[in-house]
């Protein structure tokens, strides 16, 4: 009997969510068909069975969300027996996340994109229970979270299959800190102070304000594509110092070049209408090259440069923002690099962007100049140290040898992370992409 396991899709994947299966208990599986299809922070994806054999025992069904490494399924023989109390009939325990880290993977312990699929696993013995001395078991994210809470997970009871630790049971022990805290009492000498009143050395999470909900009000349920986007951007905020540099840049010759490429185009079978974004990104992607401190991720006691360029363009959807990476951007050309947005920004609104879509991003461009926005600031997206915020192209008096012209303009906004690069540094790289823009043959060459 094999037991199929919630994939680990992508690095920041901790948990999925089960949409849908696309097979029923009893129903024959070839080696690469698609079972079922899970909701991760980023994507939806068609997972696909390692095997071949029958399905015959769906653990989680659809709707709910588990860790990553939990079983979900049992494919084997159509008369093999589940045997009752065996790990694979019972315990999700039974394919840990380590088995998804064992198999074939790409950098960063993530699978590369021929293996998108769900892992298997052979689970060959039982897990020891929850209150033991050898082993406390806890999910991946419920020890992240216990962790930066300062939380002993030994104390607390698993909720989880077989008795395992999940995230649900940290984060009501973390709530009963919060609205429980027992009262110090001062110990008196026949009375000595309990273990429990010494000082912690983490202090307790300050509670969340809750929201009054009168009537009338709508609550709408955090989708995984939510709940990632605010967890992700709230540790940008507070782990990485933004500041922000902004420039107006001349973009009358970038539309003219612009012109002259779509026109160029048009006679080029297959060949992707140009827009404003994919000339920035290649501008990036160039000032990227020729400033390589940049593409770079501060990592606690060092700054790693990235070798290659990979440019994130955010795109918005119907419930959160998704960031697409086209890869090596700086060897890309023009063409190239706008037929290879199209089909990006396409996948993202359709829903069939796959891991290898969204992995490996060093820097972003987020244009919000469609919908007529001036300027802003915009939040990174870690690991990256830098992230460019473009505004709407607009018609602007500037004076130009004493005399009053109008100009196309526009407002770059460069976010920074102070940790790993300084303000001088920031603003020469914004100076380059000024620079590419404003004499944009230099894309081209």
């Amino acid at each position: 009997m094999k037991t199929v396991v919630m994939p680990k899709m992508g690095d920041t994947m901790e948990s999925g969510k089960i949409l849908s299966w696309l097979k029923a208990e009893g129903d024959h599986v070839d080696k690469g068909e698609a079972i079922a299809e899970i909701e991760t922070d980023k994507v939806n994806i068609e997972a696909q069975s390692f095997v071949d054999g029958t399905l015959r025992k769906i653990l989680v069904p659809a709707g709910e969300s588990v860790d990553v490494g939990t079983a979900i399924a049992l494919v084997g023989a159509p008369d093999e027996p589940i045997e009752a109390g065996s790990p694979q009939a019972t315990a999700p325990e039974a394919a840990p996340a380590r088995s998804v880290a064992a198999s074939p993977a790409g950098t960063n312990g993530v699978a590369p994109s021929a293996a998108v699929a769900t892992a298997v696993a052979t689970g060959n013995g039982a897990s020891a229970p929850v209150g033991t001395d050898e082993r406390v078991f806890v999910s991946p994210i419920a020890r992240r979270i216990a962790s930066e809470n300062g939380l002993d997970v030994s104390r607390l009871t698993g909720t989880g299959p077989n008795g395992r630790i999940i995230r649900q049971d940290v984060e009501a022990a973390l709530s009963q800190q919060m609205v429980a805290i027992p009262p110090v009492v001062s110990p008196t000498p026949s009375q000595p102070a309990p273990a429990e009143a010494a000082t912690p050395t983490t202090p307790a999470p300050a509670a969340a304000v809750s929201v009054p909900i009168a009537e009338g009000d709508e609550v709408v349920q955090l989708s995984t594509m939510r709940r990632t986007i605010a967890r992700r951007l709230q540790q940008s905020m507070q782990n990485a110092p933004h500041f922000y540099i902004t420039m107006s840049v001349d973009t009358t010759r970038l539309a003219e070049l612009r012109e002259r490429i779509n026109d160029y185009a048009k006679a080029q079978p297959g060949a992707a209408k140009v827009s404003y974004n994919d000339l920035i990104v290649k501008a990036c992607a160039m000032a990227l090259a020729r400033m390589p401190q940049v593409n770079a991720s501060f990592d606690g006691d060092r700054i790693v440069r990235h070798h290659h360029i990979n440019i994130g363009v955010a795109v918005a959807l119907d419930d959160g923002l998704i960031v697409p990476v086209i890869t090596d951007a700086d060897r890309r050309g023009v063409l190239d690099l706008a037929h290879e947005s199209t089909r990006l920004v396409e996948a993202a609104r359709t829903g069939k962007l796959t891991p290898a879509d969204i992995q490996g991003g060093t820097f972003t461009v987020s244009n919000l100049g469609m919908f007529g926005v001036e300027e802003f600031t915009a939040v990174i997206n870690p690991p990256e140290s830098a992230i460019l915020a473009v505004g709407v192209i607009e018609p602007t008096a500037v004076v130009e040898e004493g005399q009053v012209v109008v100009r196309d303009r526009m407002k770059l906004t460069l976010s920074v992370d102070h940790r790993a690069l300084d303000g001088a540094t920031g603003a020469r790289f914004l100076a380059e992409v000024r620079g590419l823009i404003e004499q944009p043959m230099g894309l081209l060459v």
